[in-house]
């Protein structure tokens, strides 16, 4: 009967009734028929490989609603699957020629209509695959944005923290300086108090023998050798002299250790790491 009819396209043996509805669907298409069916079989077998493409997303979307996607592209398969079937088991087993084709062409109408459906599924979940490619690339613009400013607070922070700890040991240092220079007029002046007390005029450097005026001292040292003056000692004898007695004196308090000033010093002269040679995905990877 002409209804077992049976054609072959592309190595495919279908009936003549599915033959016939290739035929016409490809040419609504305007293409071969030939060429229609190995687009159709091609499209099949690449929603039926388990959406290799969609993998390749998968890490970057949502995992429940890719799973629900998938789900409704499986349940739409199986429902192609079973019309197709069932549109071949009823060719096969048709009523003779004269026998209305009527039941057969519903089926393909629905079948195309699933197909139409399936094409559509697909477009939709192409558009929000797309957009959440957006969103994440986005995302990462605008981490490479914060990145880049966290870089340049850090490096003038950076710069900050050593201008001030620059002035904070220059000022120590002066404040010590300054405090050395009171002690030695506050020594000087002692010396000049107890020559005045003494009613001496001037009194030798024991360290060189020059005579000194007591008054004119600045400092409590000799104005000709340098040496430091620690006391007055008054004439022995009818005809002895004074004698400035020369020696070390003891050193400011604080003035040769200051601990803060040493952390300072130290901090701005290490080797700090610039940030902008950070390798943050190796740092990233230390992370949860």
């Amino acid at each position: 009967m002409a209804s077992e009819d049976t054609g072959d396209l592309g190595g495919l043996a279908v009936s003549e009734d599915v033959r016939r509805w290739l035929q016409r669907t490809a040419d609504e298409h305007g293409v071969d028929v030939e060429h229609f069916v190995r687009e159709l079989l091609a499209a099949h077998h690449a929603l039926d490989s388990d959406g290799t493409n969609l993998d390749a997303v998968e890490e970057s979307i949502d995992r429940g609603e890719l799973d629900s996607v998938r789900e409704e592209f499986t349940e739409l398969l199986e429902d192609v699957r079973s019309r197709v079937i069932q549109v071949k088991r009823e060719t096969d087993a048709k009523a003779p020629a004269d026998h209305d084709h009527e039941s057969i062409e519903s089926d393909l109408e629905a079948l195309q209509s699933a197909i139409d459906d399936l094409d559509g599924d697909l477009e939709a979940h192409q558009e929000r695959v797309e957009s959440l490619g957006s969103a994440i690339d986005d995302g990462f613009e605008n981490f490479e944005e914060v990145l880049e400013y966290l870089l340049e607070t850090t490096d003038d922070l950076a710069e900050r923290t050593d201008r001030l700890a620059r002035a904070t040991i220059g000022t120590r240092e002066r404040v010590q300086e300054f405090a050395g220079t009171i002690e030695e007029r506050a020594a000087a002046d002692r010396l000049k108090r107890d020559a005045a007390l003494e009613g001496i005029g001037s009194a030798d450097c024991a360290e060189c023998g020059q005579s000194v005026r007591a008054a004119l001292l600045t400092a409590p040292e000799c104005p000709f050798c340098a040496a430091e003056f620690v006391d007055l000692e008054p004439k022995r004898g009818l005809f002895g002299s004074a004698t400035f007695q020369t020696g070390a004196r003891p050193a400011l308090t604080g003035a040769d250790e200051d601990p803060v000033a040493d952390e300072l010093r130290s901090d701005v002269e290490r080797d700090r790491p610039d940030p902008a040679d950070v390798d943050w995905d190796a740092a990233g990877d230390d992370g949860p």
